[in-house]
Parts: C-alpha cells; sequence; structure tokens
C-alpha cells in the first residue's frame, strides 16, 4: 500500500507544503494511517481516507511553519493545465507566489485535483464537502490564477 500511495500523496504534500516539508508529510501521513488503520470501517474508502490524512498533516505542518518557502516550479507542469500556462515561461515565475497565496481550502483542492490525480467527486470525499464546493473553490483558485497572470503580462 505504500509503494503503491506515496507517489500521489507526496505530489499532494508537495503542492500544499512545498518541496522540502513534503517527505516529513509523507512519512507522517503513512504513520498516522498505520496507527489509525484499525478504526477505518469501511476498506474501500482506503484511498479518499490516505488523502484526508494527508491534507490535515499538510494543514498541521503550515501551521508549524512561519510560512511557506518554497513550491518546486517544476510542480506547476502537473497542476495547472497547460493551455493557459505553459507557453509563457516568465508566467512561471508569477505562478508559484499566487499558487502559495491562495487559501488553503483552494490550495488544498488544486493539489488533490491536479497533483493528487483525483476526480472532483474524490476531491469533494477527501475534504468531506459537496461536489458545488469543490467546483466551486477551484474556479475562483484558476481565476485567482488567471487574473495574476494577466496582471503581470499586461504590466
Amino acid at each position: 500500500m505504500v509503494r503503491e500511495f506515496t507517489p500521489a500523496i507526496y505530489r499532494v504534500a508537495r503542492a500544499i507544503v512545498g518541496e522540502s516539508s513534503a517527505p516529513d508529510v509523507v512519512q507522517d501521513v503513512f504513520t498516522a494511517a498505520w496507527r489509525e488503520l484499525p478504526k477505518l470501517r469501511e476498506p474501500q474508502r482506503f484511498p479518499a481516507w490516505l488523502h484526508r490524512i494527508a491534507v490535515n498533516r499538510s494543514r498541521s505542518t503550515l501551521r508549524s511553519q512561519s510560512r511557506v518557502r518554497e513550491v518546486d516550479v517544476a510542480l506547476m507542469e502537473n497542476v495547472l493545465p497547460a493551455a493557459d500556462f505553459r507557453p509563457d515561461v516568465e508566467a512561471r515565475a508569477v505562478l508559484v507566489p499566487v499558487l502559495l497565496a491562495l487559501p488553503f481550502d483552494q490550495r488544498s483542492v488544486i493539489a488533490l485535483h491536479y497533483a493528487g490525480g483525483l476526480t472532483l467527486s474524490e476531491t469533494a470525499q477527501v475534504l468531506e464537502v459537496p461536489d458545488g464546493t469543490v467546483k466551486s473553490r477551484l474556479n475562483t483558485a484558476l481565476a485567482t490564477m488567471r487574473r495574476a497572470l494577466a496582471e503581470t503580462s499586461d504590466g
């Protein structure tokens, strides 16, 4: 299970807390999962349950840090739609701080959906919110990122 889920959990953690803290979050996620596994009542929900732990542990890590200092720019390849952002190298420099400035709820949706590869319904299940809330947070986050990109290219 660890081998199977580590890449996805790592991508989610990296998208939320940054490259330097992601390995610690992943280790914490699997340690917590191991301890809590006997409490999992629906084994078929294991992937959603594990992703939820990843979001919660990432949130705890962010709270313990004064602020997130880095996000791997290569991550943007997996997070953002290709048609909107890839052609402009300068835009990547703008997107990292914009991604970091997003509220945690919006960043979590982006991390789970794009970096974690979850569907919108799976993302909603992990975050324990309605599908419409996930769609709203995703649209708001992407609109914010697009506005920042437009402001940079205009200025």
